[in-house]
């Protein structure tokens, strides 16, 4: 799907060239200087982000956080070029189509719309950027089951997924804004939906390990590997084998305090309320053998009966899954009362229009963003907190959630 999306990306991008060179281009401009230089412009442009790709895979060269940051900014310059001249092209073609009608056209209207929607594009990578230190989204969640103790009633657990450290702009201010805001909400329990870092274990150096061990939760802190958690972006896996960086990552976030649930359940007790009172936590692993189909709406390859082994029915359960194509396996089995995903990020993109919601993801994910609801059981996908790909947030606020339960 990544590479249809390029490719129908590039496409649209030659196509709005071929379309103004000989529509505005060659018609207007009389200098042939002109017209040369408008062709080059179009073929740099354009071969950007092809020979970008074709470089990364002919050279070689591990995946950096440098490299990250490059590609990243390379690609969103491409889109700021790109995208307005395919969307001046499609209002400019609807002005010839209001001319052959006798209405009489207004092009500089659609030039401007074109400046505008830079304007906006370069202002969402700088609202971007300030999202992830100064406005953070925190959303209100409120779950209620008879399966939840009377000890659990009022239990305030706070969520946040995928940071992507080695993504962040300004990952120092970005985590120390992240973590103020979790402690602000006086949590009993917080919960990070997985993807900590963006390639590698690396990425958690003493100075961000520091500033992530400031969480402050007085019944625990707990993590879940995402698909970024795994290693397998790393181009040099012979130094630093997939497995290898898993076992560190996991090895570092246990020595900030954090419980990681790999493929697993544990039992959960507020044992100053009432010691014989649980519920359980449940951890599922991003499955390494789904990497090739890691958005298909229907994920194959978790090892579920492992996660959910000697989990009773009859105690309120909490499953933490990175992804949330399994809620429908979960639901299906009669499982997991509140499920929190992340993974999505509502693609960097949500558009809020007469009270609805809209965002690309909704072509690939049947459940992309926010509550959802089964009869009594309930998904909840956070919008995440970093970027991947590109990094801009449209409407995608960085966004933590705040979760209470009421019996």
């Amino acid at each position: 799907m990544i590479r249809f999306v390029f490719i129908a990306v590039l496409a649209a991008g030659i196509a709005a060239d071929v379309y103004l060179y000989k529509r505005y281009v060659s018609a207007l401009a009389r200098c042939r200087g002109i017209r040369l230089l408008y062709l080059f412009a179009a073929i740099v442009v354009n071969g950007t982000l092809p020979a970008m790709m074709a470089a990364d895979l002919l050279l070689g060269g591990d995946n950096t956080t440098r490299s990250m940051h490059v590609s990243m900014w390379i690609t969103f310059a491409y889109i700021l070029l790109t995208f307005p001249k395919f969307v001046f092209c499609l209002l400019s073609f609807l002005d010839v189509l209001l001319e052959r009608r006798g209405v009489v056209g207004r092009s500089h209207l659609f030039a401007l719309a074109g400046c505008a929607l830079s304007l906006w594009a370069a202002w969402g990578i700088v609202r971007g950027c300030i999202d992830t230190r100064t406005n953070i989204e925190v959303t209100r969640l409120e779950v209620r089951s008879d399966k939840l103790p009377a000890a659990f009633d009022g239990l305030r657990a706070v969520f946040f997924s995928d940071p992507h450290i080695g993504s962040l702009v300004h990952p120092h201010r970005s985590l120390r804004a992240m973590v103020d805001t979790i402690n602000s909400l006086r949590p009993d329990l917080v919960i990070n939906g997985g993807d900590l870092v963006n390639v590698r274990y690396t990425e958690l150096t003493p100075e961000i390990t520091g500033i992530l061990a400031g969480i402050k939760a007085p019944h625990g802190i707990y993590s879940v590997l995402g698909n970024h958690d795994l290693g397998i972006y790393i181009k040099d896996s012979v130094s630093l084998p997939p497995h290898i960086n898993r076992d560190r990552l996991i090895a570092k976030q246990r020595e900030m305090g954090w419980h990681v649930l790999c493929d697993q359940t544990e039992l959960f007790t507020i044992p100053e309320r009432d010691s014989t009172a649980a519920i359980t936590i449940t951890g599922v692993n991003f499955p390494e053998d789904f990497l090739i189909r890691q958005h298909n709406p229907r994920m194959v390859g978790a090892d579920l009966d492992k996660a959910f082994a000697g989990v009773s029915d009859s105690l309120f359960n909490l499953t933490v899954s990175h992804a949330p194509q399994l809620w429908g396996q979960l639901t299906d089995r009669g499982i997991s009362d509140l499920t929190l995903s992340g993974h999505v990020h509502s693609m960097q993109m949500k558009f809020r229009l007469f009270g609805r919601e809209f965002s690309p993801a909704s072509l690939l994910y049947k459940q992309w963003s926010g509550e959802y609801r089964r009869g009594d059981k309930v998904l909840y996908i956070n919008d995440g907190f970093g970027c991947v790909g590109y990094p801009i947030r449209i409407g995608a606020r960085p966004e933590i959630t705040l979760i209470t339960l009421r019996r």
